[in-house]
């Protein structure tokens, strides 16, 4: 995929799932969604993961087993992806369509 779209969360499903339909709702579909679960609850970030791949995205879930920061979460992430390009997009974000 062209793009990556990584997203750090601990533990916030509401702002997850909202996150999920701004990705969802995007016009571009060039892109995996890699989400850094940072040593937060695993079930309700896989739940989310599920209904993101029942609508056709391509995801890619980072469980951290102890949580080192934001940072630490990101460069995960960036290592695991061989995206040309990459952005944050945190799980308290959300986008416009054509963002």
């Amino acid at each position: 995929k062209k793009v990556a779209i990584i997203t750090r969360t601990k533990d916030r499903p509401i702002m997850l799932f909202r996150l999920r339909a701004s990705i969802e709702s995007q016009s571009y579909d060039d892109f995996i969604w890699i989400i850094v679960n940072d040593a937060g609850c695993k079930e309700p970030v896989e739940q989310c993961a599920h209904h993101a791949r029942k609508k056709n995205i391509e995801v890619k879930v980072i469980h951290r087993q102890n949580s080192t920061g934001m940072e630490a979460a990101s460069n995960d992430a960036i290592k695991q992806s061989d995206s040309e390009y990459i952005v944050i997009h945190d799980d308290d974000d959300s986008w416009h369509p054509i963002f």
